[in-house]
């Protein structure tokens, strides 16, 4: 099933900004000016902090699939069009990063802006939200944190480069289903539905990428003192594209009014990275850690996870390894690593579907370790062939 990372944006009332000191209520409502203006928040929801690993953002459990202290970028527009909402001369939410909760604990459900400051809603208009999550994979960027975006024949989007290692997720605010009978469905999303009827616009964090998992298992008796050791895992994927934030009006049509990637035609090979953090430690790129491989029937699980673009019937994969053994008769000597030709295999479903967004697969691995070259000689035997005797005088 595909998995959502959600965030809420709670309308606001005025075009005005203030610190995060002042008296503001878990609804965005100052308690005391309940008709004054309403602050912008983004609610994250409850979920248990657990330990990531590179690039890829919650699980295929619900239970496990959390934040974890990314940060996600946020446009505000002037509903159904690509101007931006405004605060006098200055944009709300324009590109602007936003912090999720890091150890998420139950006592902090919002994630919040980056520089720290409330914006409220403009106190007329309905708007829409879009949000997104592209790690470092975009090719250009002017302020740090904030990708470089084209606005261009009613879409905007940002160019970017995969390495395998970029979990790349976005999404616009659905319109919310008014149950409360005020009647204020036309008002959605708007200072007047927040305080109608406590309309909170929710943003669903997209898995845009196929994720795909590794694990490897022996497939003949290896010891410990004999172990295969795999050096790396590789897949061949598209990895450069156009992630299309917004595309209104029929424009790019199969992603109209939805946030989507067109893909370039080339590839490239994306390696598997290693899953050695710590929690919450900011994200690193790290070489393959090796994994040995002992005998046994279990699956041992390689790496952190490899994120490829979707759509394929079929990716090639390299698996890369070695087993050390001893590389003399006569021994002791130091056992040297012996290299074994690459693995050359297909990721590909039973009944080559294509390999979908949002969907993670588990790829099961069996290896088998390079055999000894025992050449066995065998004596065989004369066979006896009788005597000849030789006598001069009975010569011819």
């Amino acid at each position: 099933m595909k998995k959502f990372l959600f965030i809420a944006l709670a309308a606001a009332g005025m075009l005005t900004s203030c610190s995060s000191d002042d008296a503001i209520s878990t609804n965005g409502i100052d308690a005391n000016n309940p008709d004054g203006p309403v602050a912008i928040q983004i609610g994250m929801g409850n979920a248990t902090a657990i330990t990531r690993g590179f690039g890829t953002v919650g699980d295929t459990a619900q239970a496990t699939n959390v934040w974890n202290g990314q940060q996600v970028n946020i446009f505000m527009f002037k509903k159904d069009t690509l101007d931006l909402a405004m605060n006098g001369a200055n944009p709300l939410f324009d590109n602007e990063i936003f912090n999720t909760p890091a150890g998420f604990d139950g006592t902090n459900d919002y994630a919040v802006p980056a520089d720290d400051v409330i914006r409220f809603y403009p106190a007329n208009g309905n708007f829409d939200f879009w949000g997104y999550y592209l790690d470092d994979a975009a090719n250009t960027s002017a302020v740090a944190g904030k990708p470089d975006y084209t606005i261009a024949n009613d879409t905007l989007k940002i160019a970017f480069t995969i390495d395998g290692s970029q979990d790349i997720m976005g999404g616009k605010a659905g319109i919310a289903v008014d149950t409360t009978g005020t009647g204020i469905n036309d008002d959605f999303f708007s200072a007047k539905a927040v305080r109608k009827a406590g309309v909170q616009p929710h943003i669903p964090f997209n898995h845009l990428l196929t994720r795909l998992t590794f694990a490897v298992k022996p497939g003949n008796d290896i010891t410990a003192a004999d172990s295969i050791i795999i050096d790396d895992v590789k897949v061949i994927s598209k990895n450069t594209g156009d992630l299309f934030i917004v595309a209104k009006n029929g424009a790019a049509a199969e992603l109209n009014d939805t946030i989507g990637i067109n893909w370039n035609a080339a590839t490239d090979t994306l390696a598997l990275k290693a899953d050695s953090m710590s929690y919450l430690d900011p994200m690193q790129r790290a070489d393959f850690d090796s994994l040995k491989v002992m005998g046994g029937t279990t699956y041992q699980k390689v790496g952190e996870a490899l994120l490829v673009a979707p759509g394929e019937t079929e990716y090639d994969l390299l698996v890369y390894m070695h087993q050390i053994k001893n590389t003399h008769y006569n021994a002791p000597l130091t056992p040297m690593p012996v290299e074994i030709e690459p693995l050359k295999l297909k990721v590909k479903l039973a009944n080559n579907e294509e390999l979908k967004a949002g969907y993670s697969y588990n790829v099961k691995m069996i290896v088998y370790g390079i055999q000894e070259i025992e050449v066995y000689t065998e004596l065989v035997k004369w066979e006896d062939g009788g005597d000849i005797e030789l006598d001069p005088d009975n010569m011819d």
